[in-house]
Parts: structure tokens; sequence; C-alpha cells
């Protein structure tokens, strides 16, 4: 199997800070709709945690392998190509403030 037949999806737990849920996903959101846009080979599904924990989001990134040891250069250019660099790094700046906690795995897995 080709290197380009692989994809990864990293399932990403994000646990948002009090009072910064609703913001934290309209952000989530526009992150997704502007990765959505510029690289359209990543697919992003986002999700709200079912339990009773207020906050907690999961999100399931997929795209292909050969991105995965640049995947923060690549999806941060990216957002820089929608919103210009001042404006995406204030927008990141805002929005790493509003996690409380983050956890990340990557799987690997066959494009469908």
């Amino acid at each position: 199997m080709a290197t380009t037949d692989l994809r990864v999806t990293r399932v990403v737990h994000h646990k948002a800070r009090a009072g910064k849920e609703a913001r934290f996903l309209e952000m989530m959101r526009a992150v997704r709709a502007a990765w959505g846009k510029q690289l359209p080979e990543i697919q992003v599904k986002l999700f709200r945690s079912a339990t009773a924990v207020r906050g907690e989001y999961m999100a399931l990134v997929s795209f292909p392998s050969q991105h995965l040891h640049e995947f923060y250069d690549w999806s941060g250019a990216a957002l820089e190509r929608e919103w210009g660099k001042s404006q995406a790094d204030t927008f990141l700046a805002e929005y790493y403030g509003c996690l409380e906690e983050s956890r990340q795995v990557a799987v690997v897995t066959d494009a469908d």
C-alpha cells in the first residue's frame, strides 16, 4: 500500500474552561470552516459530550498521512491564508486560552 493511501485521524478531546464553553465551540466551528475552504483534503467532525460534564468536546480530524509530521505548521498556514497572519495569531491565542485540558491520539487508517 502506498503512503498516499493512508490517512491519519486525530482523535481530540477538549475541555473548555468554565464560562468559555459556547465561545470555544464557536471557535472550533470556525476552524473547521476555514480548514474546509483552505484544505479540501481535511475532514473534521465535531461532537459535544453526551455526559453531564459541561464543556467537553471531541473532534475527529482526518487528513492524508503525509501531513502528520507537519500537522501544526500545515493547518496553521491554512488559517493564516484564510484570515491573515495577525488575525490567525490572535484567534489561536484566544482558542488556546479557552482550553482547560486537551488530549489527543492519532491513528492511521486506509483511505476510504
